[in-house]
């Protein structure tokens, strides 16, 4: 299952994150890195096996301007598609 559904499934909250439906249909199912906490503004972060970089757009988001998301995936094709919804 991909996109809206299986970010529903995980527990990602699509209005909460602003997730878009083209960077919602990114999303390959693998977890849900936030069940234990959300993170705070100005936060440093580092995803590691960002893919298409749906975690990173979330995280981003939560530490605002004075935070810092990079996002790390050996996979060209996934950091395309980060750049694209950057």
């Amino acid at each position: 299952m991909f996109g809206v559904a299986a970010l529903a499934m995980k527990g990602y909250e699509q209005e909460w994150a602003g997730i878009s439906e083209p960077l919602a249909a990114s999303f390959s199912e693998m977890g849900y890195p936030f069940f234990m906490s959300m993170l705070v503004d100005g936060e440093h972060v580092v995803d590691i096996g960002s893919e298409a970089g749906l975690d990173s757009h979330i995280a981003a988001r939560a530490v605002g301007s004075a935070g810092h998301v990079i996002g790390v995936d050996m996979c060209c094709r996934g950091s395309t598609g980060a750049r694209f919804f950057d």
